[in-house]
């Protein structure tokens, strides 16, 4: 009886362990599988980051080689531009040279009898030269415009750069009088919105705003920017464009801009025009009105005065004036007097670049 009992133990033991094996050896299969979904999902996802990787470089060499084709044509156009009006620019010089020099190869032969000379048997020579470069470019069968004629690269503005299709933003050379005695020089073309803008920098254009650092009398801070081009080119340009303006603006604390101090009897502020003009006024706001463009628009902070700065304000207070100067007789800006910002008075000036746009008819 025992020998039995204990043979029924061995084998529920058994049994027991055998179950036991197929729990782990299940077990260890999930694990498996498990691991491998994972490797899958993995592989997939670095496939399609891979896949995304590779296209996003793909788009972008394409987008680059399109833009160097681009360029690379319109360097193509000015090149044969260059090259044409010098073919014809020898032409007409051979032509001209050609008038003016008698042919020394012609002879009369001895065996001819000249004639008893009369208004019938004399030679016809021409007395009207050949047409000169002025004249050509004069023509009224001429379609080409003068400016390319006469400067194949040089453009009056950069409205007319545009024109002729060149359509990218960047640095150019242009040459504001053409047929005048003037050089050309670089300004900055702003190709959008269906025109080009001519840019003339201002040289401190990267340390703006500018610490005023001038005392409480007026105008004793005084800063005069930097222009490449001479102001004689800078009113050629604006004499041809439609319209152009300067950006300005002041930021104060305490600080007063134009208001006038009844001590020296003088405004605190002003500016000065190309022509060395005295100008009372702020971007915004017409010259000389004495007012900024919250005194125009009656938007000032404080009412009745004519800036938002020559307002009641304490040294914590910071405000604002800014706008454009769109007066093109005054344009572009020689010189910008300041003064009250002593002792704890703080203030700040930008002053942007000319911009001149469109076609003075």
């Amino acid at each position: 009886m025992l020998l039995i009992f204990k043979s029924v133990l061995l084998l529920v033991a058994a049994t027991l362990i055998e179950g036991k094996g197929k729990v782990n050896v299940n077990i260890i299969e999930i694990s498996n599988t498990q691991r491998n979904i994972m490797r899958n999902m993995i592989g997939r996802y670095n496939s399609s980051s891979l896949n995304a990787s590779n296209l996003i470089q793909s788009k972008l060499a394409s987008v680059e080689n399109t833009v160097t084709l681009h360029r690379q044509h319109k360097m193509d156009q000015i090149q044969k531009l260059i090259k044409d009006t010098a073919t014809e620019i020898e032409a007409i010089d051979h032509q001209e040279t050609s008038t003016q020099t008698p042919d020394m190869n012609i002879k009369t032969s001895p065996d001819v009898t000249t004639p008893t000379k009369s208004k019938a048997t004399e030679p016809i020579v021409s007395t009207t030269r050949a047409p000169s470069t002025s004249q050509i470019m004069t023509s009224p069968t001429i379609t080409r415009p003068v400016a390319r004629f006469q400067n194949p690269i040089y453009f009056r503005s950069c409205q007319e750069i545009y024109k002729e299709g060149f359509d990218i933003s960047g640095m150019y050379i242009i040459d504001a009088d053409l047929e005048g005695e003037l050089e050309p020089f670089f300004v900055y073309c702003s190709m959008s919105y269906e025109q080009g803008v001519t840019l003339v920098l201002v040289g401190e254009e990267l340390e703006m705003p500018l610490t005023v650092n001038g005392d409480s009398r007026p105008g004793s801070y005084v800063y005069e920017p930097t222009y490449e081009p001479t102001f004689q080119q800078m009113t050629a340009l604006v004499n041809i464009s439609n319209s152009c303006q300067q950006y300005i603006q002041y930021n104060c604390q305490g600080s007063k801009l134009l208001a006038y101090n009844q001590r020296y009897r003088k405004h605190r502020g002003w500016l000065v025009s190309r022509d060395d003009e005295v100008l009372i006024n702020w971007g915004g706001a017409p010259t000389n009105s004495k007012s900024c463009e919250c005194g125009v628009t009656d938007a000032c902070i404080t009412t009745g005065t004519k800036c938002n700065c020559d307002g009641p304000s304490s040294v914590d207070a910071d405000q604002t004036d800014a706008g454009y100067i769109t007066d093109k007789s005054v344009l572009p800006i020689k010189r910008v007097y300041l003064g009250d910002a002593a002792g704890s008075k703080q203030a700040f000036l930008t002053l942007g670049g000319l911009e001149c746009a469109g076609r003075n008819n």
